[in-house]
C-alpha cells in the first residue's frame, strides 16, 4: 500500500517560532467561563443625558409610524374600491 509510507512531517521549523504567542490554556472547557470574560469599556457616545439616541426619537417615530399606516390605509381604499378611482 502505497499511502502507508508517507512521512511524518515534523511540527518544528518557522511555524513554531510562533507557538511561543500561543495560550497556555487548556483548549477545552466552555467559551463562557468567567475566565475568559473581558471588560467592556464604555465609548464616549455612552456618556450624556440621553444616552446614544436623539431625545425627541420617540415623536419622531411615533409621526412616521402613523403617516405609514395613514398612506398604507389610503392605498387599501383605493385597491378595494374601484369605483373610488372613477369619483
Amino acid at each position: 500500500m502505497a499511502g502507508g509510507n508517507r512521512q511524518k512531517k515534523s511540527s518544528s521549523g518557522f511555524f513554531s517560532i510562533f507557538s511561543i504567542f500561543s495560550s497556555r490554556k487548556s483548549k477545552g472547557g466552555y467559551s463562557d467561563a468567567p475566565d475568559s470574560w473581558r471588560r467592556v469599556y464604555p465609548s464616549d457616545y455612552d456618556k450624556g443625558n440621553w444616552g446614544v439616541a436623539e431625545p425627541n426619537i420617540d415623536m419622531k417615530a411615533e409621526a412616521f409610524i402613523a403617516k405609514y399606516k395613514k398612506r398604507v390605509s389610503e392605498s387599501a381604499l383605493y385597491q378595494l374600491d374601484p369605483a373610488a378611482e372613477n369619483a
